[in-house]
């Protein structure tokens, strides 16, 4: 559930900072949304599996790659592009804590 909520807030984060005026007056959304993005994948990455992290793995890779044609429509194009590619900066926050959480687990001994 708590994990929900992290996303969720993510996604809000990743509308407002399209706002012009809330990103002149909060200049720290992509930090926010990469801190949120590790909180969350430090939350659920344990209990993760191999494909759910494979898909956060490909997400975080290809997100931003797919947003950028979006460039293409008219008007709302744009708009779209910087809200996707805000939910994969935090998406790529919870693929760096994914890591990190294999590396730990390959690294430390069980027990």
């Amino acid at each position: 559930m708590p994990e929900r909520v992290l996303l969720a807030l993510i996604v809000v984060i990743a509308i407002l900072g399209t706002v012009p005026a809330v990103a002149e007056a909060v200049p720290y959304a992509g930090l926010a949304l990469v801190v949120l993005g590790l909180v969350a994948g430090f939350m659920g990455g344990d209990k993760a599996d191999v494909r759910e992290r494979t898909v956060i793995y490909v997400v975080a890779a290809g997100l931003p790659i797919v947003s950028d044609s979006l460039d293409a429509i008219a008007v709302v194009g744009p708009w779209v592009n910087s809200v996707l590619d805000g939910v994969a900066t935090g998406v790529q926050g919870m693929a760096v804590a994914f890591v990190l959480l294999q590396l730990k687990t390959r690294i430390m001994p069980a027990g």
